[in-house]
């Protein structure tokens, strides 16, 4: 999945504001506010720091364009950095740059979803959409514009960082759909109780050696980045003082020097990344950017989901967010290493993993196999592994598969799988490079209960004292409809028309021979169709005329949903 940045927008939050330059006091009714007066400010680091960072990602930008496409480049990003709703902690008073860009993308003709990445407060995407219904309410545009805005925009927030989306969005746009994936922190680095929900096995990948080695050595990117006891600070935030083992903040347990730090908001973006599992289009599919599950309808509230399954059907707690680490870490660290090798030199790429199987209706009680393409663009090799992510699926139970670690498996669905159930299998493709890279493939099998050995048949359905059941063994839309004579069901009644007179019920098919042509030229008085109907161009068994006789008129059949009908 392509993913364009379109915008990136500064914005306030509860923990930060610039003020309005005047010197307005503000004391903000959030009761998770880090102050008790009313400030002119708070935490407020300036508008700067993206353009900043920009400037070290264009040092890097030719390398990271010749390894993988689709960077932007640093000069496009930076006339997409726009100053949304900064004065106060949700201020939506009025437009900004980037409430207008925001509007001007929820209302362009991009078919395509537009997530508004929240890594903050919702306030400028807040007046983007009071703008919009300040312009259109009360119109008769109105319907269609809310309608287009409503489905194509979603907002990824990483946890609610104003009163905007409770006091406005909520209200105003219901059907926006809104994630909230700040059950991601404990995952990435933020975990408030101290405890740790990453397995033991992997909180390597969070220590001080991985984190030197990966990204604090590896250019100037990994420079710039903040880990603890790392003895930087950020301007203008006294608060931030996670440099200083000696002075850790009140809410975070301080850790070993050079430990790594906190992802932050960037569980919002973890979904966009492409990897093949295909989740950001549908949140209950679970990926890098976690598991969703839906809260409430009106408004359209998504949060993480608590727990995922792991290893032996036990329920873990985050394993939704913490079942990737591994391949989300060596991923990050790999792209640090294209950003210092020059062009033409050779660097880890993730398999190529291209399913051969599509997603679609398999039947209870069958084995069926899937299969996908893998390989290593690099050439080394690649170990491969099918398995079920029970919890994205909508069958409680688990498959059995055969020949888990090929490229080509066997999985037998249960007999007692209700049709309508899906299952969803992952293909997961690893390399076999010092910094191991993983790609995978998804196919979802939704399952189709056969029914039991069908009395009739009529497009691929069986009906058995007044009930309808599939038929196994043959496809619905393949079939083709036809009657047979000495059926057992139930009969049909006859009916009258509106001329009162009784109206034949619908005769089976039959077998129109030679010697029923002959004996009736016009065909028998009970088939001769309407004579509005053209006859088909392919015939009945035509007799052959004796010499010196003219042939009876051929009877011609033409095929008619539902029943056979003959012509002449």
């Amino acid at each position: 999945m392509a993913t364009d940045t379109e915008g990136i927008v500064y914005s306030s939050s509860v923990y930060h504001w610039a003020g309005d330059g005047e010197g307005t006091l503000f004391l903000s009714p959030n009761p998770r506010r880090e102050y008790d007066t009313p400030q002119t400010s708070w935490r407020w680091t300036g508008d700067t720091i993206i353009q900043g960072l920009l400037e070290q990602y264009a040092r890097v930008y030719p390398n990271l364009r010749a390894h993988a496409p689709g960077y932007p480049s640093p000069r496009e990003l930076l006339s997409r950095t726009k100053l949304g709703n900064v004065d106060f902690e949700g201020e939506m008073s009025h437009d900004t740059a980037g409430s207008d860009l925001i509007e001007r993308l929820l209302l362009d003709d991009d078919p395509r979803p537009l997530y508004l990445q929240a890594w903050g407060g919702t306030n400028t995407i807040a007046r983007a959409l009071r703008s919009i219904q300040d312009r259109y309410a009360g119109t008769p545009q109105w319907q269609r514009v809310y309608d287009k805005v409503s489905a194509k925009a979603v907002i990824v927030a990483g946890g609610f960082q104003d009163l905007t989306y409770t006091g406005y969005i909520a209200p105003n746009w219901p059907k926006l759909q809104v994630r909230d994936v700040s059950g991601g922190y404990g995952a990435w680095g933020y975990y408030f109780e101290g405890q740790s929900p990453v397995p033991q096995q992997w909180q390597y990948y969070f220590g001080a050696d991985w984190t030197r080695k990966n990204i604090l050595d590896v250019g100037p990117l990994g420079a710039q980045y903040f880990v603890w006891g790392d003895g930087r600070s950020t301007p203008g935030d006294p608060l931030d003082t996670f440099g200083d083992l000696s002075n850790p903040p009140k809410w975070l347990p301080a850790r070993k020097k050079h430990d790594f730090l906190s992802e932050g908001d960037t569980v919002a973006f973890m979904n966009l990344i492409d990897t093949g599992l295909r989740s950001e289009p549908d949140p209950t599919w679970g990926g890098w950017g976690g598991r969703l599950v839906r809260q409430t309808t009106a408004p359209n509230l998504w949060t993480s989901a608590p727990s995922d399954l792991g290893p032996g059907g036990k329920a873990i707690g985050s394993y939704g967010w913490t079942r990737w680490i591994p391949a989300a870490q060596n991923d990050f660290a790999a792209r640090l290493k294209w950003s210092v090798t020059p062009p033409g030199r050779p660097v880890d790429h993730q398999p190529v993993v291209r399913p051969l199987t599509r997603d679609g209706q398999v039947r209870a009680g069958t084995t069926v196999t899937v299969c996908g393409l893998v390989y290593d663009p690099d050439g080394g090799p690649v170990a491969v592994r099918w398995s079920q992510y029970q919890d994205a699926g909508t069958f409680p139970g688990a498959v059995t598969i055969t020949g888990a670690d090929r490229r080509c498996a066997q999985v037998a669905v249960p007999a007692g799988a209700r049709s309508g159930r899906t299952i969803h299998l992952i293909l997961t493709a690893t390399g076999s490079a010092r910094t191991p890279l993983t790609h995978y493939g998804r196919v979802v099998l939704t399952v189709r209960r056969p029914g039991k050995r069908p009395c009739a048949r009529d497009r691929g359905r069986c009906r058995d004292r007044g009930r309808w059941r599939e038929v196994p063994g043959r496809d619905r839309d393949l079939r083709r409809p036809r009657r047979v004579r000495g059926h057992g069901g139930p009969r049909r009644r006859r009916r009258r028309s509106h001329r009162g007179r009784a109206e034949q019920p619908a005769r089976p098919a039959v077998h129109v021979h030679a010697g029923a042509a002959a004996a009736h030229p016009a065909g028998p008085p009970h088939l001769r169709p309407p004579r509005r109907l053209r006859p088909h161009a392919r015939t009945a068994a035509r007799p052959r005329p004796a010499p010196g006789t003219r042939a009876a008129c051929p009877v011609r059949v033409r095929r008619r949903p539902g029943r056979l009908r003959t012509g002449v």
